[in-house]
């Protein structure tokens, strides 16, 4: 099913089986950053709503969050 992303952009939307993998791949994240002392921002937060919706693929979501700590951009996984 394609639908319009939080840019305007068309995007495919996932199938619920790719939400669910997704959202447990982000709270694993999540758990991991706290067993590590840290916390995640609100900005990780809001990518992480667009990477399991199917916005954004999970390279653009890894290069934002470079991006936000001024490391250079990864060109694939």
């Amino acid at each position: 099913m394609r639908c319009r992303g939080s840019h305007g952009q068309d995007i495919l939307r996932p199938m619920s089986d790719d939400i669910e993998f997704r959202r447990e791949l982000v709270r694993g994240s999540v758990v991991s950053a706290r067993l590590e002392g840290g916390a995640v921002s609100d900005q990780w937060r809001a990518d992480s709503k667009d990477y399991i919706n199917g916005v954004i693929d999970s390279l653009t979501f890894l290069n934002r969050t470079r991006a936000r700590y001024g490391l250079p951009k990864v060109m694939a996984l």
